[in-house]
């Protein structure tokens, strides 16, 4: 089956980091107009990163998190759709080396999302969202060594450990095209909330503090959807633009991250009544940032070199279903073009080329419980060629590594 995409979600910029969870739990109310969701999980990480400029000797780091989600869908009247739900995550992560062991333990920011959907319009449906990150994480260290833990975001799947208060507004519309084929539009707008962080080095305001105050740019997201269904074969496309405006630190402008192209396709297709197959690609691209003071000193304008990434995912499964078992393996690879500074997690990510291997095992104990086991294999090849742009260290070199990751997930399900 095909993984459906919420229209109105992804007109923006996700507020926060989202772990999708393959296993749900549901109660539906007594009149069948209200359904409530529950999903958790507990998911475990460990990678080793090893290479001879690895001057410290391999790093290993280990993450442990706990996901947990709540959705409430409900149909009040023929008209309307509500959708409600709230996310959060808790994580503790281990880096450690032949010179230093860092951790950091604590909940993530937390998201909360609603949306409307108005069904009185003969041909065509509106709709309405409002996402929000709330900042439950944490952003500020004060020097403490914690801070150094935050892992790679290509392997550890979060974003960082938190931000500040986001609310993300969407409106959009829904048309049917014919039975089997539907196109969607909208418009979201991200206001991005300002929050302490340590102080990163860059000579912004006044230099000799541990922290900073971060005021990163508002962002607007253009979208496009289109889905297809009919009898075993499922198409969905989307393509999204955003644009956001200029990022301030200490209250003095900072850098202005370049417009940004994201394609998403995913295909599926059910064999047999057992057996079924999905394919899933996405690519995005950020344009040149606009920073201050490239050469010649005193200007402002387009950097003379992307610091910017091109970034392809490619994922593939097939699932067996018999009785109350489901099984399947998995592959996936992840292309990340160059180093660079990610404006969307605060960081600098290294360019790397991975690939992935696993399987997934589903079993329905009762109609009210299940369990879904998850257990992959990631292998990275991390790229040495330094940041190009003048603004983010020209002269420091990432180096060449590589990268061995397992990733094992355990989720639970219950009906109440």
């Amino acid at each position: 089956m095909l993984a459906g995409l919420t229209s109105g979600a992804l007109a923006q910029e996700q507020t926060t980091q989202q772990l999708r969870l393959p296993q749900r739990a549901s109660t539906q109310s007594y009149d069948q107009r209200w359904q409530a969701t529950f999903d958790s999980s507990i998911n475990y990480t460990v990678a080793k990163t090893s290479g001879v400029s690895a001057f410290f000797g391999d790093t290993r780091t280990r993450q442990v998190q706990t996901p947990i989600g709540f959705a409430l869908t409900g149909r009040p009247n023929e008209l309307w759709k509500i959708d409600l739900g709230m996310r959060g995550s808790y994580v503790d992560v281990t880096q450690k080396n032949n010179l230093s062991s860092v951790n950091f333990s604590g909940f993530l920011d937390t998201s909360l999302t609603s949306a409307a959907t108005y069904y009185g319009f003969s041909g065509f449906q509106p709709f309405v969202s409002l996402n929000m990150n709330l900042p439950t994480g944490r952003t500020n260290f004060a020097g403490s060594a914690s801070g150094g833990a935050k892992p790679d975001p290509d392997i550890f799947q979060i974003a960082g450990f938190g931000e500040g208060l986001n609310v993300g507004p969407t409106v959009g519309v829904s048309i049917p095209l014919s039975q089997s084929s539907v196109v969607s539009f909208a418009v979201g707008e991200t206001l991005r909330g300002q929050f302490t962080r340590d102080d990163v080095g860059f000579g912004i305001g006044p230099g000799s503090g541990l922290t900073e105050q971060l005021r990163p740019g508002d962002v607007t997201t253009l979208t496009a959807t289109y889905g297809y269904a009919a009898g075993p074969f499922s198409f969905q496309a989307q393509g999204a633009y955003s644009w956001e405006t200029l990022t301030m630190v200490d209250d003095t402008p900072f850098y202005k991250a370049g417009n940004r192209f994201q394609l998403s396709l995913a295909a599926g297709y059910a064999w047999t009544e057992q057996w079924s197959s999905r394919l899933m690609a996405s690519f995005s691209h950020f344009d040149k940032n606009n920073i201050l003071n490239p050469p010649p000193p005193g200007t402002y304008g387009l950097e003379p070199f992307n610091s910017n990434n091109d970034v392809v995912n490619v994922t593939f499964d097939t699932t067996y279903r018999q009785g109350a078992w489901s099984v399947g393996p998995t592959a996936g690879l992840m292309f990340r073009q160059r180093n660079g500074y990610d404006p969307t997690t605060f960081q600098f990510v290294s360019a790397k080329t991975g690939w992935t291997a696993g399987g997934v095992a589903q079993y329905a104990i009762t109609n009210q419980a299940s369990l879904i086991l998850r257990a992959q294999h990631m292998w990275l090849s991390v790229d040495g060629s330094p940041p190009k742009s003048p603004l983010f260290d020209p002269g420091s070199a990432r180096p060449e590594l590589r990268s061995d990751a397992w990733l094992l997930s355990l989720g639970g399900t219950i009906q109440f």
